[in-house]
């Protein structure tokens, strides 16, 4: 995975391994958050230059932000309709673009 992700011009994935792998070998990414992850404990080296992390949060604090996890995670389907397609790009491209 190290020698794929080292010749990607960036990675987009979801949070798991694959993202830290990306970052060790240098290449930019964009993660995609599950509403139940903590973004601010997984992101790592999160600068909206090299590296971006996408998190349900992000588009509707006041939804996500007050909740515990067992409601989040029983809820999880109406939480991920959250940032939809389009205000998931929003934030991409520009990422992308540079």
């Amino acid at each position: 995975m190290s020698a794929l992700v080292e010749r990607c011009a960036v990675y987009l994935g979801n949070a798991c391994g694959y993202p830290h792998i990306a970052k060790a070998v240098g290449t930019p990414t964009v993660t995609l958050f599950a509403p139940f992850v903590q973004k601010d404990h997984w992101s790592t080296f999160e600068d909206g230059v090299q590296n971006l992390g996408i998190h349900p949060v992000d588009f509707e604090p006041d939804a996500i932000e007050k909740r515990t996890f067992g409601p989040l995670r029983k809820r999880y389907r109406d939480y991920y309709r959250k940032p939809t397609p389009d205000r998931v790009w929003e934030k991409v491209w520009p990422f992308i673009e540079r």
